[in-house]
C-alpha cells in the first residue's frame, strides 16, 4: 500500500500503512479509540503483537492462513472501517459503530443549511445556460452540499483510531506492551500536523484520557472530548457542545455559499449569516 501526503514522514505508517487514517474533503476528524482483531483467531496471541511498533505488519501476522489473514486485514484496515461500520442494517450491532453519530452529525448540518439557505430561490436565481458556467458551477457545488445524505457527510470528514495497534479483544483496549500509551500519543501529534484539521472529536473515554495526560494544560481547543461513540451514551454538556461544533461549521458553509452565490449573480444577499 502507497504511504504520501505526509504520511510517508511518519515511520510507524509504513510499518502499518493498513492503520493510516481516512482523509475527506472536510477538515473534521473523528477519532475512535482502536479497531479490533476477530476474537476467534486471535485469542492468546498477544505474544505476536509485542514488537508492532518496530516491526512491518506481515511480521506480527506470520503462520496465518490464507483465509484468517484477509479476514484479520479486513478488521484492522482502518479506511475499511468507516464504510463497514456504518450500515445501520448490520449485523452483529457492533458493525454498527457510527451510524448514529453520523445521523446526528448530518441532521445538524442540514438544519443549519435550511435555516441560512432558500436553496429554491437561489436556484433559480443562477441561470442555467452555457453563457454562465461559473454559475453552474457554484450552483452544483452548494447542490452538492445541500443534498448529502448522512453517509456521504460522515464519509467528507476524516477518521483515525487513536491506539495505534488492533485491539485483540472487544471492550477497551488493552495495554500489552510498556510505554504503548506514550507511543500512541506521539503518533496521534504526528498525524495532527499532517491533518491539521479544523475539530477534532475524540470519541472514547480511554482516548481521551490519554490525550489529556500527555498534553497537560496544553490541549488544543479544537480538540472535543466525549466519552463514546454513541450521542445516546453522552452527559447533556457532551451534547450541546457538539451541536454548537457542528452548527459553527455547518454555518461558515452557509455563509460560503450565501457569498459565492452574491459573487455569481451580482444579487443582494437574502439572508444574512452572523
Amino acid at each position: 500500500m502507497l504511504v504520501k501526503n505526509g504520511f510517508e514522514g511518519i515511520d510507524f505508517f509504513i510499518n502499518h500503512p493498513e492503520m493510516l487514517p481516512h482523509i475527506g474533503n472536510e477538515r473534521n476528524l473523528f477519532v475512535c479509540e482502536c479497531v479490533h482483531l476477530p476474537e476467534k483467531i486471535f485469542e492468546n496471541q498477544a505474544e505476536k503483537f509485542l514488537n508492532w511498533y518496530e516491526e512491518p505488519t506481515a511480521k506480527n501476522f506470520e503462520g496465518l492462513s490464507d483465509k484468517d489473514w484477509r479476514a484479520a486485514k479486513v478488521y484492522f484496515d482502518v479506511r475499511q472501517t468507516i464504510c463497514r461500520n456504518y450500515d445501520k442494517y448490520a449485523e452483529p450491532k457492533n458493525q454498527r459503530l457510527f451510524y448514529e453519530i453520523s445521523e446526528l452529525y448530518n441532521k445538524i448540518i442540514s438544519d443549519t443549511f435550511k435555516k441560512y439557505l432558500d436553496f429554491y430561490k437561489m436556484y433559480f436565481g443562477y441561470g442555467y445556460d452555457m453563457q454562465h458556467m461559473h454559475r453552474i458551477y457554484a450552483m452544483s457545488e452548494l447542490d452538492y452540499d445541500l443534498n448529502q445524505d448522512a453517509k456521504e457527510r460522515w464519509k467528507n470528514c476524516s477518521f483515525c483510531t487513536y491506539f495505534q495497534r488492533p485491539n485483540l479483544t472487544a471492550g477497551s483496549f488493552q495495554e500489552i506492551m510498556d510505554g504503548e500509551d506514550e507511543k500512541a500519543f506521539k503518533i496521534f501529534q504526528q498525524f495532527l500536523e499532517v491533518i491539521d484539521p479544523k475539530e477534532v472529536f475524540v470519541l472514547s473515554q480511554k482516548a481521551s484520557d490519554s490525550i489529556k495526560k500527555f498534553f497537560g494544560d496544553g490541549v488544543p481547543e479544537n480538540i472535543h472530548f466525549f466519552n463514546s461513540e454513541f450521542p445516546s451514551q453522552w452527559s447533556v454538556e457532551s451534547h450541546k457542545e457538539f451541536v454548537t461544533v457542528v452548527e459553527n461549521f455547518a454555518t461558515r458553509r452557509a455563509k460560503y455559499h450565501l457569498q459565492n452565490w452574491t459573487r455569481v449573480t451580482g444579487r443582494k444577499k437574502f439572508v444574512e449569516v452572523a
